[in-house]
């Protein structure tokens, strides 16, 4: 008897060839078959996906959001809260959380001052007052355990603010966590 060959891909009982014109070779790819898959008939066909390019538009270009005071000093107050229970619970943990005991410290105290300020209502004078704190040297707090360690998260979460006051976007966002 003599073996038949199976073309290289049968789709619904309409088989494939490889020199078929009208085959889209770009999206589907055929393996090579087993010897045990052809004894039982089954072609394999594998289906690629074609990556089309995603276009991304800012949403700020076409148009921009008005600044709400309103929002910002709700954000703040919502982060002031946070970062107080994160205080807490770093000092319940004790000597091997006072990183983050720090961390939660600056966060209070960079929202502490730009809510006190008042300056939520502009957003110019808002992006003022952070440029302000942002150019001193040290911050003077007591109760931290490590100034160094302090002062750079200080200088991150005014890094943070910064960019989310440009950029007029974020202060929506109440969660506790904030990736």
């Amino acid at each position: 008897m003599q073996s038949r060959q199976m073309p290289i891909g049968r789709v619904r009982g309409r088989e494939k060839h490889e020199d078929a014109p009208d085959a889209p070779r770009s999206d589907i790819r055929y393996q090579q078959q087993s010897k045990f898959q052809r004894s039982r008939s089954v072609p394999i066909i594998r289906f690629q996906l074609r990556q089309h390019p995603v276009r991304v538009e800012s949403a700020m270009n076409e148009t921009s959001k008005a600044w709400n005071g309103e929002l910002v000093r709700g954000w703040l107050e919502s982060r002031l809260q946070a970062a107080r229970l994160d205080q807490a619970a770093a000092d319940r943990r004790g000597y091997e959380a006072q990183d983050d005991y720090d961390k939660a410290a600056a966060e209070e105290w960079v929202c502490r001052i730009l809510n006190n300020a008042g300056r939520t209502d502009d957003q110019a004078a808002f992006a003022g007052q952070i440029k302000e704190l942002a150019a001193q040297d040290e911050y003077r707090v007591t109760g931290i355990h490590d100034d160094r360690r302090f002062d750079r998260y200080v200088r991150a979460n005014l890094r943070k603010v910064a960019k989310m006051t440009k950029a007029n976007d974020g202060f929506a966002n109440l969660l506790h966590h904030q990736g």
